[in-house]
Parts: structure tokens; sequence; C-alpha cells
């Protein structure tokens, strides 16, 4: 999961900071200053000229405009732009006032800062009248200070910056808060606005040889100019990004749908963590009752087989040449007094062993001593299980001793006897006790009512019905 949220991170990131560019604004209006009739605009004017400027909403797609409007004419000889007032109809006289050569550019903006767009960069010629005369612009006050850098170092300001470089502007006086204002010819302006006096920087978007000029404005409406600059070659990969995708989705909702999916992305998987997680801490109680649970911690524990300890309980099968067959043995448990006793008859209560049909008691203390040798606790239940091997000489036949003795049928051949010791509740593994060449047939342990209902109930039927038999014979 963490791999998958650092590929989305890496992914999702870069994009909303590239998309955090700003964007150009949109244009309101449009207007010119275009003779009637002529059929390409010629970008030069005379000195003193007047020019007749009209605007209209046409199919422009910003904001409505908002009068009074405003000119803003941007040179090539001053470091600030001029800021006329055109009044509230679309339509203005304006005398240029400029000096031969001077290069200028007129912006237009309303009241609410939407805008009309840039015009081209038109140069001033000397008037063929020499005796017309106009006055100059009224100059500002104050100026703002300010330093144009590109990468390589300081810009002039008629310099050519690469494209898709950055072009920084950093104010030298002036309050904040600052507004950096990208003007091209023929194109919708940008505007950057920044707080403080920190560098304000802008990725240079334009095509080879676009021309351009830059101002600066601060808080109390003091301003800084520069241009005519160009963008020179380099690099493209900049011009291909804008507002919003080809598809008309905006930046806003693509920025809000990578951050959704990230979010959702990351809750899901931490949901189904949650429920793995969940899942194996259910399955191990389970596996914890099925194969490590102590006798008489619970009552869903495992408990072996209990075999009579009476004189008239299961008599082991008769041996050939001496052999003894001792019946099960049940070794009580001191830590636990009482707990499986009393769940036993009270005719099982001590065990015999027959030699040939005789009986004999068995010794319960070497069993008993021999449990707490190996350190294991002497609540322990050890099942020592017969298991017959019938020789290869053949027998045909084998039972199971009844409560009588004197009924028991007599056993031909020779007979090895084995002991499986189970040691259950988490104990060491099973102890197989028995001579070479012995075939063992293994018990399986018995099971509380409570763990296994069905196979419980089946063998205490089988129990009741057969009280004397828990040998398993091999068949011939």
């Amino acid at each position: 999961m963490l791999r998958s949220l650092a590929v989305i991170f890496c992914t999702v990131i870069p994009f909303i900071i590239a998309s955090n560019a700003p964007d150009w604004m949109l244009q309101s209006w449009f207007f010119d200053w275009d003779a009637p009739g002529s059929l390409f605009p010629v970008p030069v004017t005379a000195q003193c000229e007047t020019i007749h400027i009209t605007w209209q909403r046409g199919s422009a797609t910003g904001p409505d405009g908002v009068s009074p409007y405003y000119l803003q004419i941007y040179t090539s000889n001053y470091a600030f732009p001029f800021i006329l007032p055109a009044g509230p109809d679309p339509k203005a006289d304006v005398t240029i006032p400029f000096a031969p050569g001077t290069l200028y550019q007129i912006c237009m903006f309303d009241s609410n800062g939407n805008n009309g767009g840039c015009q081209d960069v038109y140069t001033v010629y000397a008037n063929p009248n020499t005796t017309t005369t106009c006055s100059n612009f009224t100059m500002p006050t104050n100026t703002l200070s300010a330093k144009l850098e590109s990468p390589a170092g300081p810009l002039s300001p008629y310099g050519w910056i690469p494209s898709c470089t950055d072009l920084s502007v950093t104010p030298q006086s002036g309050t904040p808060p600052f507004t950096l204002t990208i003007a091209p010819s023929l194109h919708p302006p940008l505007n950057i606005t920044s707080n403080d006096m920190s560098p304000i920087k802008w990725t240079v978007s334009l095509s080879w040889s676009s021309s351009f000029f830059v101002s600066l404005v601060d808080a109390k409406g003091i301003t800084w100019s520069a241009g005519l600059l160009h963008s020179g070659s380099g690099d493209t990969s900049c011009l291909s990004g804008s507002g919003s995708n080809k598809l008309g989705i905006s930046v806003g909702a693509t920025v809000g749908a990578a951050v959704g999916g990230l979010l959702v992305g990351t809750a899901l998987s931490i949901l189904f963590m949650l429920l793995v997680f969940r899942r194996r801490n259910s399955a191990r109680p389970m596996k914890r009752r099925i194969s490590g649970m102590h006798l008489g911690e619970s009552e869903d524990h495992i408990e072996p087989y209990r075999f009579p300890r009476t004189s008239s309980a299961l008599s082991s099968p008769p041996a050939v040449d001496g052999t003894t067959f001792p019946s099960p043995v049940h070794i009580s448990s001191t830590s636990h007094p009482g707990k499986h006793r009393s769940r036993m008859p009270s005719e099982y209560t001590s065990a015999s062993v027959h030699t040939l049909g005789e009986e004999h008691e068995v010794d319960h203390d070497a069993f008993t001593s021999s449990a707490s040798g190996n350190g294991e606790d002497p609540g322990t239940l050890l099942q020592l299980t017969p298991v017959i091997r019938r020789p290869e000489s053949g027998i045909n036949g084998m039972q199971t001793h009844s409560r009588n003795p004197s009924r028991s049928p007599s056993i031909a051949g020779e007979l090895n006897q084995v002991y499986v010791i189970h040691h259950d509740s988490g104990r060491a593994p099973v102890s197989v006790i028995t001579s070479a060449g012995t075939e063992v047939v293994e018990l399986p342990p018995g099971y509380s009512q409570d763990f296994m209902p069905s196979q419980s109930s089946s063998r205490s039927a089988r129990s009741k019905s057969r009280p004397t038999s828990h040998l398993r014979i091999p068949e011939s």
C-alpha cells in the first residue's frame, strides 16, 4: 500500500504544482484605432498625431466591462507606464506626444480590472507638419525601483530571454502587496500578486520572438515598467500547457479530482488492511483451542479416552510365554483435584494386569513418577493404548475380553504389545514404547462433548454399548 501511495503522490503533486501557474486573463472587449476602410493596420504613428480609439464587446468571453475605462500605455523611453482615463463611452481620442523612434503599446482596463487586451507595438515617426505641437502626458511624481533578472543574471529592459525560463522581478521599493503585469502584444495580459518584497517569478510561456512589456504596481498605485522585451529561442515544453486541458475541464476541477482520488484510495487501502488484520485475529483463538489449550483452563479442552480401572473392567488380551498386558492407566491430577475424576464413574478406580487369565494389580506409582520425572504437569492425563499385532504365523481370530475373565478366549502364537502414550494439551509429541518389528496402530484421543458434539455423542453411544472394548483388532 505504501508503494502505491508513493506512486500516486509523485504523480499528482507535480501536476498540482504545474497547474498553479497563473492563467492569462480573459478578454472582455476588443478595441483598436484603425482608419475606416483600411485592410491592414499599419503600426506607425506620427508624433502629435491623434488616434481615435473605439471598443466593443464583440465575441469576447470575459466579464462585461464596467466604466470608467483606462488606457495603460507602455513605452520604450520611460521606466513606468502612462495611465490615461478613457471615459465611460466606447470611444476616446488620444494624442501621441512621444518623440520619434519611440515604441509604445496600449492596453485597456475597466474599473473592475477586466481587460480589453493589448494592441500591437507602434512606432512613432516625425510629423511631416513641422508646425504641429502637442504637450506630453503628465509625468508621475514617484516611481518604483525594481530589479529585472533572468537565469543568466541581470536582464536589460530591452533584452531577449529564452522561452520556458524564469523571468524574475524583485521590488526594491514600494509597499506590498505588489502586482506584476505581463503584457504581450496582441494578447490579453497576465497578473501575478506578491505580498512581500521577495522576487516575483514568471515562466516565459511565449513563442520565439514574441514581444512584451512588464510592469509593477504597489499598494499605493506607484508603478514601474520595462520593455520592449522579447522571448528568445529555447525550450518549448511549457508552451503546450494552459489553464485548461483539451477536454475543457478546468484546472480546479482536475486538481480536485486528483486530490479526491488520492484520499479515496488511501481510505480504501486502510480499510482493506483493517479487514485483513481482523480476519487473522479472529482465526487465532480457534487455532489455540485446537493446538495449545491446557486441560482444565476452559470447557472446550481436549480430553483423552478414559479406561476402566476395576478388576471387572477391560482385561488385557492374554499373552504367550508369560507376557503381561496391562490395561490403560489413568494418572489422577494433583494440581486440579477432582476436576477430571468427577467425570469418571466410580467403577473406574483401579486397573489390573492379566497374565493368561490371572489378575494382578498395576503399579500406578511407576507411571506417576515417570510423568513427574519428565518435568510434566502431574495433572496430565496419560493414555496407554494397547495395540495388537498379528504375528506372521497367523492368528485366525482375536477378541477383546469381557468383564468376566473366565470367559476370555485363549490365544495361541506369539504376540507383542505396544503402548502409545498421548501427551495432550500442548505437551510433548506422542511417545511410542515398543519392541523391534512391532506394528503400531494408534487410537485418536477423545474430545469433550462441548468441543465436538457429534463425535462425542457417537463415541458415548459406542462406549455404553461396548464398555469393554477399547482395542483396535487387526482384521484377518
